[in-house]
């Protein structure tokens, strides 16, 4: 295989890796939007039932250690 064949073959690789992450943001934004909606609706079940994905989404976001964040031990002292 020659260089163009290698140039095009990481193009290819590119346009794959700029679709996922285009879905990522559209999925992100979505998840975001009916979380708030939930949030103002007093959590309305037809929120989610518009955005098929929402649970699934919600499980990722959940397990990185952003969504759930520790509490330091001083800072647990200090405030008792």
């Amino acid at each position: 295989m020659g260089s163009q064949g290698l140039r095009n073959q990481r193009r290819k690789v590119v346009e794959i890796q700029d679709v996922i992450f285009i879905l990522q943001l559209e999925l992100g934004i979505q998840y975001l939007r009916v979380r708030d909606a939930l949030c103002k609706s007093g959590s309305s079940a037809d929120e989610m039932d518009k955005f098929q994905w929402y649970n699934a989404v919600d499980q990722i976001i959940s397990l990185k250690s952003s969504g759930k964040p520790t509490v330091l031990e001083s800072t647990y002292w200090n405030a008792l």
